[in-house]
């Protein structure tokens, strides 16, 4: 729970919302940002990258942000595609839930192909 203006309110754990930055900037955007880093940096929490199934993304991210943290990596940082794909199908393969929603991508028709397209340049 979290309080917001006196209201309490249900909310994720700074934790799971850290999971959450590096899940979105490496599957969804394929870029990693000024806001991811400061995320990551401040709340994340270990134990729920596994949880969540997103630990085969943070291997990269924990590799970049190391880099920018001592100076010789700037950001944003377009993630390359080959780690990308890897880390995508890696999930697809390892995590159940993943896997689950794939057939969902057929219903979704041409609007996947184009964001998945718009991910490769």
């Amino acid at each position: 729970m979290a309080d917001f203006g006196g209201v309490k309110l249900p909310a994720l754990s700074l934790g799971a919302e850290a999971a959450l930055a590096v899940a979105h900037a490496v599957y969804k955007e394929r870029i990693y940002t000024l806001n991811d880093f400061l995320t990551v940096d401040k709340w994340l929490d270990r134990g729920i990258l596994e949880e969540l199934g997103v630990a085969p993304a943070m291997r990269y991210i924990a590799s970049l942000h190391l880099a920018v943290a001592r100076g010789v990596a700037e950001l944003p940082s377009r993630i390359p595609l080959g780690l990308w794909a890897f880390a995508l199908m890696e999930r697809v393969v390892s995590f159940r839930l993943t896997a689950a929603t794939l057939p969902n991508l057929a219903r979704v028709g041409t609007r996947f192909g184009r964001l998945f397209l718009s991910k490769l340049v």
